[in-house]
């Protein structure tokens, strides 16, 4: 919001706030005359709103009862200096790494879009964070900005129910600790435990800072082992450089080494011993208007890795996963949601074992069936939901779409569920239904999360 100030004969611009200038020694003058005491204060606000240049003001020069004038003066400086107005969740110097965008600049309207930009570029800024203007005493242009964030330190526990052909119920679970900002550096860790099958379960270890030791560029390291069907032991090491850009979002780029080893088991099914190395890039853009209940706006994420595969032979191996998220209101309480994913594995000049295959099925890539319970090549999932939604809960009904080399034409998954937020934890419930099943044989998860 741009507003006007008018005090001892001194018009001048501000942004958010009002801001007080006696200017002397002016580089360009010109002059502005009015023949009557009405609508000076609009007059001057269009003028200094639509000029939107931070160094000019307006100075009451003459006023008589036939004519009042104001000078226009004009002081080169730019914005140099920036003020938090809070340090108690974010450090100085990674406040001043999200914001050194806007320094140098003159003018309000490029200031207020560098700064938008930058709450749309770190997910964890929110959009009630305010930027404030003023002079300095050494006559230069300042920024007071109070930041605020949405960061939410969380345990997560997911619970998947089916009934198994001889009517009994399969489980299988998911544990998550996801800690946010624990050093007031905005980075994250996270800690993930996931069964999928008596024969099945996963462990993952997750670290980034978005900065590092004062570089303008953070990292990320990950550990992923993963024991599939009782067959092989699936090992990962990944580590990344993070890069924030303005207009194209979150870049992640770095290398990752693969190791399959296969039990007992897995050597009598035939699957063999390999080593990967590989080089990955990955792309985030987030735009949604709430983290945990979104009715509006617009995500994606996309990973490639491409490198070397080394097994009975040596191959050149390309895997990639991609989604993107689009939300659309229709009213202010009923919406819609489409997401495209699309994952999958290319190994020159030979077949792909059971180990460098995509796993889907479950509560986020095709529901209504149980957890991984297809893999193959590749697969395209498409999903639509109509949704609901009140202020803290949301209902929807859903379906979902697969194709995949096994499936002959198109796989469907189709359901409902129900979310509520409040302040201390959120509760997802998802039932959905295959569509060669009965009702009775749908899949149910139920996710609960709690802020720390």
């Amino acid at each position: 919001m741009i507003r006007l100030s008018l005090l001892m004969g001194n018009y001048v611009r501000i942004s958010s706030a009002i801001i007080i200038l006696f200017l002397s020694g002016a580089l360009s003058q010109d002059t502005i005359r009015f023949n009557t005491h009405q609508g000076i204060k609009d007059s001057l606000e269009t003028i200094l709103t639509e000029n939107g240049d931070l160094n000019t003001s307006y100075t009451l020069s003459q006023f008589n009862e036939n004519e009042v004038s104001y000078s226009l003066h004009t002081n080169l400086a730019t914005l140099d200096t920036l003020l938090f107005k809070s340090t108690d969740i974010l450090s100085e110097k990674i406040q001043s790494r999200h914001y050194n965008s806007i320094i140098g600049l003159t003018n309000v309207r490029d200031i207020d879009e560098r700064f938008m930009r930058t709450l749309n570029q770190y997910r964890y800024l929110s959009g009630e964070s305010e930027l404030i203007l003023g002079r300095t005493p050494n006559n230069k242009i300042g920024a007071i900005i109070s930041t605020q964030t949405d960061f939410s330190s969380t345990v997560t526990g997911i619970a998947g129910f089916s009934r198994k052909s001889d009517e009994t119920w399969d489980f299988a679970g998911e544990a998550d600790i996801h800690l946010e900002n624990s050093w007031k550096t905005a980075g994250i860790i996270d800690i993930l435990w996931k069964r999928t099958g008596e024969e099945s379960q996963l462990l993952k270890f997750g670290i980034e800072e978005p900065y590092l030791f004062g570089f303008p560029f953070g990292g990320k390291f990950g550990f992923i082992q993963d024991l599939r069907d009782g067959s092989f032991v699936k090992s990962n090491r990944a580590i990344q450089i993070i890069l924030f850009t303005e207009r194209l979002g979150r870049w992640d780029i770095g290398t990752s080494n693969t190791r399959i080893i296969p039990t007992p088991k897995g050597d009598s099914l035939g699957v063999n011993e390999s080593k990967e190395s590989s080089f990955i890039v990955s792309n985030q853009v987030y735009a949604l208007n709430d983290r945990w209940l979104p009715t509006k706006g617009y995500r994606h994420e996309f990973d490639i890795t491409g490198g070397t595969l080394k097994s009975t032979v040596t191959s050149s191996v390309l895997k990639f996963n991609g989604t993107v998220e689009i939300f659309y209101p229709f009213t202010s309480s009923v919406g819609s949601k489409f997401q495209s994913s699309l994952l999958g594995t290319i190994i020159e000049g030979q077949n792909i074992q059971e180990g460098d295959k995509v796993y889907f099925g479950g509560s986020t890539l095709l529901r209504g069936y149980p957890d991984d319970f297809f893999n193959d090549d590749w697969v395209f999932i498409q999903s639509m939901e109509f949704q609901y939604s009140q202020s803290n809960s949301r209902l929807f009904t859903f379906i979902d779409a697969g194709v995949a080399p096994i499936f002959d034409g198109a796989k469907l998954g189709y359901g409902f569920g129900y979310s509520q937020v409040s302040e201390n934890t959120i509760v997802s419930i998802t039932y959905g239904i295959g569509q060669e099943n009965r009702l009775s044989q749908g899949k149910l998860h139920v996710i609960f999360t709690s802020r720390i």
